[in-house]
């Protein structure tokens, strides 16, 4: 059973945290009772498919997105402006690092990799692209990716003077982010440059630029994929893709468990692992789940969003309404540049939730806290109007 001690460790501590405002302040947001709801959802559902001890933990495990969510959504207007500004700050100390640090890559690659102890895959340039300290290429594209919100969300949201530093922190950002060779990323990077509401005169010249610049990008892309993505490519679209295989046993399972799902902790989550009558039953094999006698983790974890549907079934429209209510709410400090950043990132999040387990990782837990300090007040209570 394997746990990432300091994660769970330090997520307790955001949740006491948490409860502390709750009891400083004396109150809570309606828009709190959605994710308990969700929770005693997929506790009743581990009671009825009599799952127990370990699916309970797979729910604290999944609980921490909305930890990290509230406790930055707890604070007052100008408190979460300031924490996005110091976010802001140490996510350009962490950049320059990274920037240092693609140098040691670039001249010591094959010393960095066994220091690191990383595999090498089929991508990039000759198989050299970018991972950092963060040991991968797409967490190191995410983290780029949260600067890209943060610098945003600094400069034009909160109305800061753009430097030629920060234009250059910026250009960076992004080429660290190519260089990572991270197909998804990548993309939406380049989406979330392309139409952010950057100031213009004319709305009909602003289209008109997007539309030239988005076939032009698309069109790099297109060869960026090509030329340094055909191996991995040619996998991925193949029948044999493991994704397409977990993908295929999802429907398959939700199918005969329909409409409640498996219960949590039984299908592509760290306590499947243990909990694995559901895997025994189908025949998944450890091509999906890994060799314990290597100790080598498989791919299972690597279409969440398919996987976490057939855990909790029809639950997962309850998870959707979360987010929808995020996407609709209005931003901490109302503009147009807040607005579509907090949007995107919710568009961000659910896309990339195809692949990775956003509620459990490192990068989910940063994304929610972002979330949550970019959020104006959700009141259930009261009809949301569109931001």
């Amino acid at each position: 059973m394997a746990f990432d001690i300091y994660n769970e460790l330090l997520s307790l501590f955001v949740l006491l945290l948490f409860l502390l405002r709750i009891v400083k302040r004396n109150r809570i947001s309606t828009f709190f009772f959605v994710p308990i709801t969700i929770i005693l959802y997929m506790a009743f559902l581990s009671l009825v498919k009599n799952n127990y001890f370990l699916s309970y933990v797979q729910i604290l495990m999944y609980s921490q997105f909305f930890f990290y969510f509230f406790y930055f959504f707890s604070f007052l207007q100008e408190e979460k402006a300031k924490i996005i500004t110091d976010l802001k700050l140490v996510a350009d100390k962490v950049l320059v690092f990274v920037i240092l640090l693609a140098f040691v890559e670039l001249f010591l690659s094959d010393f960095f990799r066994e220091f690191m102890a990383l595999k090498h895959f089929d991508r990039g340039i000759g198989r050299f692209y970018l991972v950092s300290f963060f040991g991968s290429g797409p967490s190191l594209a995410n983290f780029t990716a949260i600067y890209l919100f943060l610098w945003h969300y600094y400069y034009y949201g909160l109305e800061n003077k753009i430097t030629r530093k920060a234009k250059a922190l910026l250009v960076m950002s992004v080429i660290i982010c190519i260089l990572s060779f991270s197909r998804k990323e990548v993309f939406l990077t380049f989406l979330f440059l392309i139409f952010f509401p950057y100031p213009g005169r004319s709305k009909i010249y602003l289209w008109i630029r997007r539309a030239i610049t988005f076939s032009t990008v698309l069109l790099g892309l297109f060869v960026y994929y090509q030329v340094f993505f055909s191996t991995a490519n040619k996998v991925a679209l193949s029948s044999k893709y493991v994704r397409w295989k977990i993908v295929d046993y999802s429907y398959t399972i939700l199918s005969d468990n329909f409409p409640f799902g498996t219960g949590v902790g039984t299908f592509g989550s760290k306590m499947s692992l243990e909990l694995d009558h559901i895997y025994r039953k189908y025949n998944v094999g450890p091509e999906m789940l890994g060799y314990k006698s290597t100790g080598r983790r498989g791919p299972i974890y690597d279409a969440f969003l398919f996987t976490f549907t057939t855990e909790i079934g029809i639950g997962i429209l309850l998870f959707v309404c979360f987010f929808y209510l995020i996407y609709r709410c209005k931003p901490n400090i109302p503009n147009a540049f807040n607005t579509y950043i907090k949007r995107y990132i919710v568009f961000y999040v659910l896309l990339i939730s195809f692949f990775t387990p956003v509620l459990v990782n490192s990068f989910g837990f940063m994304v929610a806290g972002l979330l949550g300090a970019m959020c104006g007040n959700i009141n259930l209570l009261r009809s949301t109007k569109n931001a």
